[in-house]
This record gives C-alpha cells, structure tokens and sequence, in this order.
C-alpha cells in the first residue's frame, strides 16, 4: 500500500470511528456539555487511532520512524479536516438551526400536527438565548462575572468561524465591524 493510500486510509477509519463514538458519548452527556464532549472525542480518537493506525501499518510495511511519524501527523491533518467539515457544516447546522429543530419539532408530532402557540413557547427568544449560553457557559467559553457574560478564553475551537469571518472580511478588504452576516441584517 502506498504512503498516501495509508494516508487517506487511516484519516477515513479515524473520522468513522470519531462518528461512531460522539454518537456513543453524546447519549451519556448532557447537553450543555456538546462543545467539551466534541472536543474529548475528537482528541481521544484522533490521536489514537492515528498514531496506533499508522504505527501498525507502518510496522507491516517496513516504513522507517521518521515515515511512519510523517504518517500519523499527515493522517491526523486530514482526520483533523474531515471532522472540522463535519462539525461545522453538519453537526453545527442541525443543533443550532432553529429551522432545523423547528421541523424536527413538528416532524415528531407526527399527524396530530402542533399549535402556533405551543411553538412559540418553545422557541421564545428568553428560551433560545438562555439554552446558548448555558453550553457556552458548561463548555467554558463564557463566564458571568458581575451579572455580564464575558469570554473566557482568547481562542477556542468554537470561535473558530468567527476567526474565519473575520479573515474573510480582511481578504476581501471589508471591514470586519461590517460582516456580510451584518450587513443582511441591516438590509432587512
């Protein structure tokens, strides 16, 4: 098997084994804890599988150290990609789209259907806004220091598209104050 064939192997059964397993933990945890629980899984899977993976292939193939170590690192990049992709444009969409609850909500109730009222009361603005910052505040992310929510860490994994947005904006020389997500709003 080539280097990049094992590459591209074990990235592949690392991102199945991380969906297996956020799908196991996740059925254990509560929900404020989703940001934490993702980043546990994503670390404890990548790292072993990676560098267990490419030391087992590389000791059946005959690689040297310094292949083999070039595997694990390439492996887990990729690993790294494959659930960077996954959690922000798929796990991220269904569990912070309301849209996407919304459906699911009434989906659930099958033929029986839902009131409007009993929606509103479940996707009320007190709600939505209190659930969020309750999973910042369990993940770490905010901390409530004289009855104000603050960050508590500089840079996260979950910052991360907003530190993309703000690169975008400064690549295609828009003000970052001004966003494209800012700027529909205000067209509204």
């Amino acid at each position: 098997m080539t280097v990049d064939i094992l590459i591209v192997t074990i990235s592949g059964i690392a991102s199945i084994l991380f969906f297996i397993f956020h799908i196991l933990v996740f059925r254990k945890m509560k929900k404020e804890a989703v940001f934490t629980g993702l980043i546990y899984v994503y670390l404890f899977v990548g790292i072993f599988a990676c560098l267990l993976l490419s030391t087992g292939f590389s000791f059946l193939q005959n690689y040297s150290l310094v292949t083999d170590m070039m595997i694990a690192i390439l492996s887990f990049f990729l690993y790294t990609m494959t659930v960077f992709v996954y959690i922000l444009y798929i796990f991220g969409v269904l569990e912070s789209s309301i849209r996407m609850r919304l459906l699911h909500h009434i989906a659930d109730t099958g033929s029986k259907g839902v009131r409007l009222e009993d929606l509103k009361k479940l996707y009320n603005v007190d709600i939505i806004i209190s659930k969020r910052l309750l999973r910042f505040s369990a993940s770490g992310e905010l901390i409530l220091v004289g009855g104000r929510y603050q960050r508590n860490k500089r840079y996260s994994f979950i910052m991360l598209p907003a530190l993309l947005e703000v690169l975008m904006m400064k690549l295609y020389t828009v003000s970052p104050k001004q966003s494209l997500s800012q700027g529909k709003r205000s067209k509204r």
